[in-house]
């Protein structure tokens, strides 16, 4: 670990809570510590997640001072316990929320200029664009620990009918294009191998969203040749996807949308909702 200097572990309306985060920090930072710079984080929360009215497990944000992660999955788990609910798949899914928002704190001091468009102009065109290639670098890097089985997941985006005629910042749902622009990167990134890739394209029921896929595919293997950068002007072919896309999804509904309601639109807030 490159620095994790006075972090404040917390939970402040369950003491069990707050123990067992510890724990899990302590578990994370043993295996995966050194891969991680957490030298700017401040706290790490634990929070009751009736206090969202939005399904989440965790987020980044105050420049990546501060991760929170919600009580979704704790509340899963019958003892407050590593060591009997180390092999489950609700354990394993707390470590992945972990280690993917400490993911985006380590990143966000290699790419300053990207995180802080997402933080302060999220629905600009360069803010869509950032906040799914963010995603996708962590998600990846996430993916390649093996933490998860991520087959159930990757079905369900393969499988789902995807009619995508809505726009909604804070609800799941495969007629929500703004959800399906926020589960693509975590599909992609979980999807490197080729043969798994192949797996899940091969039963994929939406041919449009196959078409998104392929399209994407073929951007971020430009833009990870030029890795790193933190240089927004080069999401602009990321970006003019995601906006093709929008256009084919809502073609009979929204075809006179202005280029600023679109943005409106696809707005996203720089928190981490797990899926």
């Amino acid at each position: 670990m490159k620095g994790m200097i006075r972090v404040r572990v917390q939970c402040t309306y369950n003491q069990e809570y707050e123990i067992f985060l510890k724990a899990v920090v302590g578990y994370v930072i043993e295996c995966w510590g050194d891969e991680l710079d957490l030298s700017g984080v401040e706290t790490i929360e634990l929070v009751d997640i009736s206090e969202f009215n939005y399904e989440t497990d965790g987020k980044v944000y105050n420049e990546g001072k501060n991760i929170l992660v919600t009580s979704r999955l704790y509340d899963e788990l019958d003892v407050l316990d590593i060591n009997k609910y180390k092999n489950s798949n609700t354990f394993k899914l707390i470590v992945g929320t972990l280690c993917h928002e400490m993911g985006h704190v380590s990143d966000w001091k290699k790419m300053p200029n990207l995180y802080r468009i997402v933080e302060e102009n999220s629905t600009s065109a360069e803010g869509v664009a950032s906040l799914f290639w963010l995603e996708y670098i962590v998600e990846k890097r996430n993916a390649e620990k093996n933490i998860v089985d991520h087959d159930s997941f990757c079905k369900d985006v393969a499988k789902s009918e995807w009619r995508a005629y809505k726009t909604d910042l804070e609800r799941a749902g495969s007629d929500n294009f703004t959800y399906l622009c926020k589960v693509l990167p975590y599909f992609m990134g979980r999807t490197i191998d080729p043969q798994k890739r192949k797996k899940y394209m091969g039963i994929m029921r939406n041919r449009l969203v196959k078409e998104f896929v392929i399209e994407l595919d073929r951007e971020i293997k430009k833009l990870e040749k030029e890795c790193p950068f933190d240089e927004p002007e080069k999401l602009r072919g990321l970006y003019n996807i995601i906006n093709i896309f929008f256009n084919k999804c809502f073609a009979r509904l929204y075809s006179k949308c202005s280029s600023s309601t679109l943005f409106a639109l696809l707005g996203f807030v720089l928190y981490v909702n797990r899926v």
